[in-house]
């Protein structure tokens, strides 16, 4: 690597500029997690939702209690273009005890101002067919 690239890495470094853009990232994540976390609790989808783990990285785990399988909440959303994953892709073998509609739910790679969309169109694609609401 050229001298020049390094200095500057170094004085980034040195400087606190890494430190600072980190605490800048936190913030703009926390601030964007805790708003996706708060605007799917007012939708309409809040009495099917469980949210776990939503204190570590850029993703939480969401159980979707709709009489949804996790294939079919996965498909229905990939229907209204937003991307949610089953929490069956990271497991290397079956596992008895995890529910059928728990999902990873990342939030780092959409912005802010995308984020009520993706919730409209996520009760879009579950409120449907949930059963609890006809309970």
């Amino acid at each position: 690597v050229p001298n020049f690239e390094q200095i500057t890495l170094a004085r980034f470094f040195d400087e606190g500029y890494f430190e600072r853009h980190l605490n800048k990232m936190r913030k703009a994540y926390k601030n964007r997690k805790d708003y996706l976390i708060r605007i799917l609790t007012k939708s309409g989808l809040n009495g099917w939702l469980d949210i776990r783990n939503s204190d570590a990285g850029l993703h939480f785990i969401m159980s979707v209690n709709n009489g949804m399988t996790e294939a079919e909440l996965i498909n229905s959303a990939k229907a209204y273009d937003v991307n949610v994953y089953g929490v069956s892709d990271y497991y290397q073998k079956p596992a008895a005890n995890i529910p059928n509609s728990m999902l990873v739910i990342g939030y780092s790679g959409i912005s802010t101002s995308l984020l009520l969309t993706a919730v409209e169109n996520l009760e879009k694609a579950w409120g449907c067919t949930c059963k609890i609401k006809s309970e």
